[in-house]
């Protein structure tokens, strides 16, 4: 990493943009090279900033954190920060930490991404992997900036990096092996439209090597177009009918297995191993997570659900569903797909919550929805509500097909907020 970071910016003015736990991450590795009079910080949040990071470095918060950014030579932005924070900057003085890691790593990393599924793929592969007797590292927007692992990465290791298109949008270098695993409405509010966010997922390939390869599912809407100038080895793993489930439910996680057996073959890893590792991999929380029953009400957790297509995957893969939760902070996602299947579905109560939420019921209104539709405005009434109103012996499902970031910190946060007024629910009731 020291060539790399001396290479590209050694003697340079450098703008480390957004100071989160990436931000930070950054700055601890920058400062073992490069002198503090070179780097800047600049954040939002006055508060996100340190005191001693002040007193020793030069920087930059509140509303006016962008501008003036022509006068750095490079900007290591971090994800979170739209691009259209750098609409007068010279692009080429744009990087990130990912962009800085694969330029070091690249031929050793696995990188994983898709609008869903990309945190379990990793995750899998990673553990695959581990149950094999690799040296595997798991990095990147599962929650673990690459630059805090590099002390635990040596020439042998194989990194598995879970990307995601804020990630992948600045690179100079793609992933070894690049696992391309779907593409659906996301992220509208960031990118502007759905075609510049699929353009950002493509960089994992297009910015690949000779003799690189690619995984990927060849039915993926328009992909053949973005392969026509692709010339490595394409992987379809669309074609493998022999994933096992384990404890992973649903028909989309069958398809998360089966990119990540195509990647354990790979590294020659035996069926047997493969089965077993298949069979043990605990899943992450917040994806289909049971909850438990209470008060003879069975709950189910699935807050990482963003969009429409992982909330119909959802309620596929449980099936029993009487109560379904929706909404949250609105994308301008298409939601019309979602309202005509909950029409015609099983379930009886569509619990909303948020703009998003607001929208879903304008959707289901005008189409003449049957169903019994509350709106809320606190996860508590979301809560009490299911309980009130859920059949017994039947499922009420947090799948919200919305961000949460109108109201909680990220999709954890939800998911915990609503796992924990479920468990306390009749203590707080009987007080």
């Amino acid at each position: 990493m020291k060539d790399v970071i001396e290479q590209r910016l050694s003697g340079k003015d450098i703008l480390i943009l957004g100071y989160g736990r990436e931000g930070h991450a950054t700055l601890k590795e920058l400062e073992k090279y490069i002198p503090a009079e070179h780097i800047t910080i600049a954040d939002a949040n006055p508060d996100s900033i340190p005191a001693e990071i002040k007193q020793n470095f030069r920087t930059i918060s509140g509303e006016d954190y962008c501008k003036g950014l022509d006068k750095y030579d490079i900007i290591i932005k971090t994800p979170g920060i739209s691009d259209s924070k750098l609409a007068d900057v010279d692009k080429t003085k744009v990087t990130s930490q990912t962009d800085l890691f694969l330029q070091c790593y690249n031929n050793q990393t696995i990188g994983i991404t898709g609008t869903k599924g990309k945190s379990t793929t990793s995750s899998l592969i990673y553990h695959l992997l581990k149950q094999s007797g690799q040296k595997a590292v798991l990095v990147g927007n599962i929650g673990i900036p690459a630059f805090c692992e590099l002390d635990k990465i040596s020439k042998d290791s194989i990194i598995v990096m879970e990307l995601s298109a804020h990630q992948l949008q600045h690179l100079h270098k793609a992933p070894h092996i690049a696992v391309f695993l779907n593409i659906y409405e996301e992220h509208l509010d960031y990118f502007g439209t759905f075609n510049k966010y699929y353009d950002a997922k493509c960089n994992i390939f297009l910015k690949q090597q000779s003799g690189d390869i690619l995984i990927t599912d060849l039915t993926i809407p328009d992909i053949a177009s973005k392969l026509s100038d692709y010339h490595n080895k394409i992987i379809d793993y669309g074609k493998n009918p022999n994933a096992i489930g384990g404890n992973l439910q649903g028909k989309h996680n069958l398809k998360n297995i089966a990119a990540a057996i195509e990647v354990a073959k790979l590294y020659n890893i035996a069926n047997d191993i493969i089965s077993n590792s298949i069979l043990n991999f605990a899943p992450l929380p917040h994806r289909l997570e049971y909850v438990g029953i209470f008060e003879d009400i069975i709950f189910y957790n699935d807050s990482i659900s963003t969009i429409p297509e992982a909330a119909i995957a959802a309620i596929e893969a449980i099936g029993n569903i009487d109560s379904i939760i929706l909404g949250g902070f609105d994308r301008g996602i298409n939601y019309n797909r979602l309202c005509k299947y909950l029409i015609h579905s099983e379930l009886n109560n569509i619990i909303l919550i948020g703009q998003a939420g607001e929208r879903i019921g304008e959707i289901l209104e005008e189409k003449g929805c049957d169903k019994s539709i509350y709106h809320a405005d606190k996860m508590i009434d979301v809560v009490n509500y299911a309980f009130g109103n859920t059949t017994k012996g039947k499922v009420c499902l947090l799948s919200p097909a919305a961000s949460s970031y109108d109201m909680f910190k990220n999709f954890e946060d939800r998911g915990n907020k609503y796992k924990e007024l479920i468990v306390n629910h009749k203590k707080n009731t009987d007080e």
